[in-house]
């Protein structure tokens, strides 16, 4: 009777002992991966800004196909990457078109807990004028913080930034967690649907208002000032 429960102590002890190899091995593979996506992007000290001369208006789309080629296998890449750690749910998984192109921007740290990236979203075969820029947070262990994939929430939206044919959303992260976003209407030469936008040109930006957000741990962004951007003007 003694050697039988000696046995079957051993047997539960090195069962223990598997499950807890095995969860030590998917730790250590979600860090890895973790690791990898975070080296997509370029690393980056605040104050950081997307700002008028990162813009692309009137910029020429140069580089032949092959250079598009080469760029829509890094796209494919990146999101096979991304898609395990960014919020798909709200950045849009596909569209009639496929699905979005996501592009690595920046990544900070704004504590010694946490990491921060800023990536970038736009649809395929659209202008390369059209463009979103999202932020999301994560733990060091790469849990995403604040908006989660199975949660929505329109008060607590990622997007800082976006470029577009009439509007400009322009965003500064401060050192201190706080982002500052500025909303600008865009001043074009010619009228837009009198030509095409290759013809025209952008002379200039006038600004509409801006907001402030700051950094919270747990919740990714919170609001300073009371705004909502789920639509645009």
């Amino acid at each position: 009777m003694y050697k039988s429960l000696l046995f079957l102590g051993i047997l539960f002890f090195l069962g223990s002992s598997f499950v807890n190899k095995e969860a030590v091995g998917k730790d250590g593979d979600q860090q890895k991966k973790f690791l990898n996506y975070l080296s997509y992007f370029e690393k980056v000290s605040l104050p950081y800004s997307l700002d008028f001369e990162d813009l692309p208006y009137n910029k020429s789309n140069s580089g032949g196909l092959s250079s598009k080629l080469s760029e829509s296998k890094k796209d494919r890449i990146f999101y096979d990457i991304a898609e395990s750690f960014l919020p798909l749910n709200q950045t849009g998984r596909f569209s009639r078109l496929g699905r979005p192109i996501l592009r690595p921007v920046a990544r900070f740290f704004p504590d010694d807990k946490t990491v921060a990236v800023v990536y970038s979203r736009s649809l395929p075969f659209s202008d390369p004028i059209m463009k979103n820029y999202f932020i999301a947070y994560y733990d060091l262990k790469g849990n995403l913080l604040g908006n989660t994939k199975k949660q929505y929430t329109y008060n607590n939206y990622q997007l800082i930034g976006f470029t577009e044919l009439q509007h400009t959303q322009l965003f500064t992260i401060l050192p201190s967690g706080k982002i500052e976003v500025v909303l600008y209407a865009n001043h074009w030469e010619k009228e837009l649907s009198s030509v095409a936008i290759s013809e025209n040109k952008l002379l200039g930006f006038k600004k509409q208002k801006q907001l402030t957000y700051e950094v919270s741990n747990q919740q990714g962004i919170k609001e300073v000032k009371q705004a909502y951007f789920t639509s645009r003007p």
